[in-house]
């Protein structure tokens, strides 16, 4: 907590008139001041905004009649034609502004109106939430292309003949392919103990004519002609280094057959007449913020459907003549492609290469989630290329390459069919189509696993050099570093430096972590340098990742492009010059093994292209090598979001994440040459089954809700409260162990928060104070605490200390305190959404909340560390008590952080917040009780691990419950916030988030200079010039056996990616592999890139 109220020499003096619940004659009691002169404060109330209700946007605005305009009478003179026709401006339809502020402009009036924010449950991100089922999930199918006309009309198991089959086929296709103990709960709950199951139905059963019935159920297979999928042969021209021909018409041809691939105006058809079709967005439109009624309007971009391509193609489409025919509205479809190649096993080299199509018409939220099936598959490509046609000579690698690009232009010359062309020009215009702008920034491959990955590892080289114990410091500060969240930041090895198996989303958690791990490994002059550049990355990453952006997003992201460039420059002049350093021993091992591949495969040994004698490669230097592809890229990130929407629209990660699907079912194929049909049929299968127990699930409800009686009401609050049996002997701190159950069902997305209602794990409150009496930590009283919620006295702020005689009108019911396990907190994020925090004492136990500061130029937040969740029933009497019944008040108790001010901290500083426990002494100030209703959400804390631990701020205590234990009585004496830790607590600290419109007003002096004064709508071309300067004379040396085999080293790390992969079960994972591509480049080369 930051102690820093208003002081008490300084504070103005109480006036004559008592507290309301004070006697007349009683005497207000002043707290004594803590160790820095100040008085304990509330945490400041806010308002919990919901993101639909009143805040609603509407989509349609207010229809307006414009008065025709008069016709100008012709003249005598004939005019001069003009070169160009003139471009008539097109009429903007504005919409009222909702609660937040937001409101859109229309470039032409909506015909349809799609507002997926008028429905709660389409806005909740979190698992722990209330939601209602949507009847779209589990459709799989569609993204084949097949239509429901095929469902039978058979009874409600067919083609099964009774339940029970059906219900033991359906949990055999449910889950992974190797079965967990969650399934087989499943498999004792869903089947063999529901009410139609009957052993008889079982007699002679047979899975292999179980799963012919299903084969047989549909004829119709994924890949028909009915579907629009078609399977050709394509023939492409099959060069050999050093292997002449007359023409490239006599050179021997490579036949790649069963090439299946499926048309995409079938494709665009079937989607558009789909019941998904009813969430697409038609009409777009730009999205503007005011942050205040008097503010200037921002320009928001959060989807597709308000970017710049999309509203400038559609006005260009509706100043389109129209078609001969009847009239029929012009709308856009948004087409978005991707393809790349999956491993499907984890051994061997059985491979596919699918091309997805997605719709930029629907909402990321919904579109981004695999189990929505909001993608479409549109082609297979194979991936053996090479046949044996020149007497058995190996492909090389630049053959490879060569035959995959020619592949790739092979199946579009196929995709983009005469049906296709003519329909782009007459019959449907596809939005974006054209070979330059389909390709976009791609944020996973090109940051995470290129800059930063490359960052890092050069990094682990420098630590190698610098000895010292420094790797060993950093993995086990990793290994320290506690999780948050549902697996935003998850628990890292204990080997980090080694980087096995780490895929995209572990690469983002080492970055978003990485201040406080690197801080003082180094000497002081280079830490900084060090510091400095990982928080420039932390910045641009969470700039670049927002899912919703707005003018000065934009202008922060642009000016932290230019200074990662100049970080970057720095910390390769001022840093990487000072070390030599060479080959870690992963990379070692890998060249090791690529060699050993090349032998094995009969491939020639790498020639390097330096002169003279050839040194050992591993005691060559290694550089940072600053002249990349991915490096350079970072500049189109602004004009992409401008043109496309936020980078999570376009991002690679949804295609990584539909690889899932073919490699769930490639395990349960034969392996052999037609797995492409043996997956669709799976597939097939699957997607009765999905049907069937839709409609059993539905049958179910319906005759839940006819036979069951409603549920008695609730009891008032009245009510008396049950005898709980009291356990033997109280527990040292009052919390719940982690082998006990606290029952906790999901959140209704509207409360602000929410704990159990057991009243399972109870303690005797005064037996316990008692019992600990002497623990610095129980010197807060809790009276205190609810006599002021109890009688509104919070207006100023200050927790009051009462009387013996007033404390004596709350009485406890039965002394009982009852424990908590898990404290769920909703909220409101940045882009409008609801999203919930889990805190518990035991791992996710930090929170924050507003400060009561009335100075703007003060931190706007308190934090705070839950040591227990508990409430209490109890009973108000006195003069000023409102109610005689039983209340139930629930509180944390809570052990305070203040901020250190000596230390320089934010975003001018490049600098994270820097916290410290209270010292134990401090009256009143270092423990205390928060109601529920004042936490904004839960923090990540670091330890600032270069400080070190100090007992001063408190002994032994039953405080320390849930510590470290190879703390002992010791706490860390500092704690960094990590502002980095997702995109909302970003925006938490940056201020003028459009979702936080409860703490904007109090965030203004954490906004950073970097976000003023940039017009970012200005040309950007040119802007990734600005990573580099010219006439940088930076060493950018590769070594030449890094190019060779380069494929086979992507091929082995990605093996290692999808071993990790098939644990995986959640929509939100996703991997990747290894981006750096360094260029085959010696010094001088390098110095005449720059100079070019």
């Amino acid at each position: 907590m930051d102690i820093d109220p208003i002081p008490v020499e300084t504070a103005s003096p109480p006036a004559q008139s008592v507290s309301p619940i004070h006697k007349a004659t009683s005497p207000k009691f002043i707290p004594p001041p803590t160790t820095r002169g100040r008085v304990r404060k509330f945490p400041r109330k806010f308002t919990n905004f919901l993101p639909n209700l009143t805040t609603r946007l509407p989509h349609i605005p207010p229809c307006q009649r414009h008065p025709p305009q008069p016709t100008a009478k012709p003249r005598d003179v004939t005019p001069e034609r003009p070169a160009t026709p003139p471009t008539p401006e097109p009429l903007l339809f504005k919409t009222v502004t909702n609660d937040f502020g937001l409101y859109r402009e229309y470039p032409s009036y909506p015909m349809k109106e799609t507002d997926e924010s008028e429905d709660l449950d389409n806005l909740c991100d979190s698992p722990g939430l209330v939601t209602a089922q949507t009847r779209e999930q589990g459709q799989w199918w569609k993204v084949f292309g097949i239509s429901r006309s095929f469902e039978g009309q058979g009874g409600l198991f067919a083609p099964f003949l009774n339940s029970t089959v059906f219900r033991l086929m359906n949990w055999f296709y449910s889950g992974g392919n190797v079965k967990s103990i969650s399934e087989l709960d499943q498999l004792v709950k869903e089947v063999l103990l529901a009410d139609d199951f009957d052993r008889k139905h079982l007699k002679g059963f047979s899975a292999t004519r179980e799963l012919r019935r299903l084969d047989t159920a549909d004829q119709k297979s994924p890949f028909a002609k009915e579907n629009g999928w078609t399977t050709s042969t394509i023939k492409i021209p099959l060069p050999c280094e050093h292997v002449k021909h007359n023409s490239e018409a006599s050179a021997p041809t490579l036949d790649i057959p069963n090439v299946h691939h499926r048309s995409i105006v079938k494709t665009i058809v079937s989607a558009f007449q789909d019941e998904t079709a009813n969430s697409f967005h038609l009409t777009p439109c730009r999205q503007f913020w005011k942050r205040t009624p008097t503010s200037m309007p921002e320009r928001v971009i959060t989807e597709v459907y308000n970017s710049d391509a999309f509203y400038g193609e559609h006005v260009k489409v509706t100043q389109l003549p129209p078609e001969p025919g009847p009239y029929l509205e012009t709308v856009v479809a948004a087409i978005m492609l991707s393809s790349d190649s999956t491993h499907l096993a984890n051994f061997g080299d059985a491979a596919l290469w699918p091309i997805y199509l997605f719709f930029g018409n629907l909402s990321k939220y919904f579109r981004l989630k695999p189990s929505n099936f909001a993608t479409h598959h549109i082609a297979y490509i194979p991936s053996d290329l090479y046949m044996k046609a020149f007497n058995g000579v190996a492909a090389s690698a630049a053959t490879i390459t060569h035959l995959k690009r020619k592949l790739m232009h092979a199946i579009w010359l196929l995709l983009l069919d005469p049906e296709f062309m003519y329909a782009y020009e007459h019959g449907i215009v596809i939005f974006g189509f054209n070979f330059f702008s389909m390709f976009v920034p791609d944020l996973l491959h090109e940051f995470e696993l290129g800059v930063w990955k490359a960052v890092f590892t050069h990094l682990m080289r420098i630590f190698y050099a610098a000895g010292d114990n420094c790797i060993q410091a950093l993995n086990w500060r990793y290994w320290r570093v506690l999780t948050f969240g549902r697996n935003t930041i998850r628990r890292f090895s204990n080997n980090v430096s080694a980087m096995k198996k780490l895929a995209a989303r572990d690469f983002e958690d080492l970055l978003q972590c990485s201040m406080p791990v690197f801080e003082g490994l180094l000497a002081p002059k280079h830490d900084k340098v060090v510091q400095d550049l990982l928080f420039t990355l932390c910045t641009w990453h969470g700039l670049a990742k927002l899912r919703l952006h707005t003018s000065l997003t934009l202008a922060g992201l642009k000016l932290t492009t230019k200074s990662l460039g100049q970080a970057l420059r720095s910390f390769v002049k001022t840093v990487c010059m000072q070390y030599k350093t060479c080959a870690l021993p992963c990379e070692e091992a890998a060249q090791t093994r690529r060699r050993a591949n090349a032998a094995a495969k009969g491939k020639p040994a790498p020639k390097s292209k330096a002169r003279g004698k050839q040194p050992d490669v591993n005691i060559l230097p290694k550089l940072l090598n600053l002249f990349t592809y991915k490096l350079h890229a970072l500049g189109d990130y602004i004009a992409a979001i401008l043109r496309f929407g936020p980078s999570d629209g376009f991002s690679t990660q949804t295609g990584e994440l539909e690889h899932k699907k073919v490699k769930r079912f490639y395990a349960r194929t034969n392996k052999g040459q037609t797995f492409e049909r043996q997956i669709s049929r799976h597939q097939h299968r699957q997607r009765i089954l999905c049907r069937i127990a839709s409609h059993v699930k539905n049958g179910q409800n319906v005759n839940k809700a006819n036979t069951t009686p409603p549920p008695p009401p609730p009891a008032p609050s009245t009510h008396s409260v049950p005898p709980v049996p009291l356990p033997t002997t109280c527990p040292r701190a009052p919390v719940v162990p982690v082998d006990e159950s606290d029952a906790l069902p999901p959140t209704q997305p509207e409360q602000h928060h929410h704990i159990s209602n057991s009243k399972r794990h109870v303690t005797n409150l005064f037996r316990w104070l008692d019992e600990n009496n002497a623990d610095p930590a129980l010197k807060a009283y809790l009276k205190d605490h609810l006599l002021s919620r109890l009688s509104g006295d919070t207006s100023d702020g200050q927790e009051h200390c009462y009387l013996d005689d007033e404390r004596d009108n709350v009485g406890i019911v039965n002394d009982r305190l009852y424990r908590h396990k898990v404290l769920h907190v909703n909220y409101t994020t940045y882009d409008v959404r609801r999203s919930q925090d889990s805190i518990n004492p035991r791992i996710h136990s930090d929170v924050m909340t507003l400060s009561r500061e009335d100075d703007p130029n003060v931190h706007p937040y308190l934090y705070a560390h839950v040591l227990g969740i508990f409430h209490v029933d109890i009973k108000h009497h006195g003069p000023h008590s409102t109610t005689a019944n039983t209340q139930r008040m629930e509180f944390l108790w809570v052990r305070w952080f203040q901020r250190d001010r000596s230390y320089a901290a934010g975003w001018n500083t490049r600098r994270l917040h820097r916290l410290s426990f209270l010292k134990s002494d401090a009256p009143d100030g270092a423990f205390g009780f928060v109601d529920p209703s004042d936490i904004i959400q839960g923090t990540h804390l670091i330890p600032a691990f270069a400080h070190g631990t100090s007992s001063h701020y408190l002994g032994s205590s039953i405080a320390r419950e849930f510590a470290d234990k190879e703390l002992g009585d010791e706490d860390w004496k500092f704690f960094y916030v990590n502002m980095f830790v997702d995109c909302d607590m970003v925006m938490r600290f940056l201020g003028r988030g459009v979702g936080h419109k409860a703490t904007n007003e109090f965030t203004e002096c954490l906004q950073p200079n970097f976000m003023s004064h940039c017009n970012v709508e200005e040309d950007n071309e040119g802007e990734d010039n600005d990573m580099m300067d010219e006439g940088d004379n930076i060493d950018a040396a590769v070594n030449s056996e890094e190019e060779e085999d380069k494929e086979d080293q992507d091929k082995e790390e990605d093996q290692d990616e999808d071993k990790d992969e098939e644990n995986e079960d959640k929509d939100e994972y996703f991997e990747g592999k290894d981006g750096e591509e360094p260029w085959d480049m010696d010094n001088i080369e390098a110095e005449g890139y720059g100079e070019f």
